[in-house]
């Protein structure tokens, strides 16, 4: 089977409380990344790309974004990747039938609640944010 290299944008709505002279001034901190973070929360996660790698490209690109882990060996940086098995059956994995899932994407690659347009998130009983 192909491998597959999909990259994503994770969104985060970070908070900073600042107590200074001026808006600019509570700007600037943050830009200088001399406040710490008061709250966040993850907003979603955006698939930018995706495209077919063959396994050289992979080994590349697993030492490119892992360096500290070069001296593995082929077969522990192989363990990395994500193999589908389409054999066993996975009723819980609604994702591969799109009549069972309960979600769907918006015309921005955004994944929300079927014919809604709140952001999907089952980690919140289905609380999600409008978008």
């Amino acid at each position: 089977m192909p491998k597959y290299l999909v990259e994503t944008v994770d969104f985060f709505r970070m908070r900073y409380v600042i107590e200074c002279e001026s808006a600019e001034h509570a700007k600037d901190v943050v830009t200088m990344r001399e406040a710490e973070e008061f709250s966040q929360l993850h907003l979603n996660e955006t698939i930018t790309s995706t495209r077919v790698i063959d396994d050289a490209e992979y080994l590349r690109l697993f030492d490119e974004d892992n360096a500290y882990l070069k001296d593995w060996s082929e077969e522990q940086k192989f363990n990395y990747v994500h193999e589908v098995n389409y054999d066993t059956a996975k009723p819980d994995m609604k994702e591969l039938d799109p009549d069972l899932r309960d979600w769907e994407y918006d015309g921005c690659g955004v994944k929300v609640w079927k014919g809604t347009m709140d952001l999907y998130d089952v980690e919140n009983n289905g609380t999600g944010i409008q978008v």
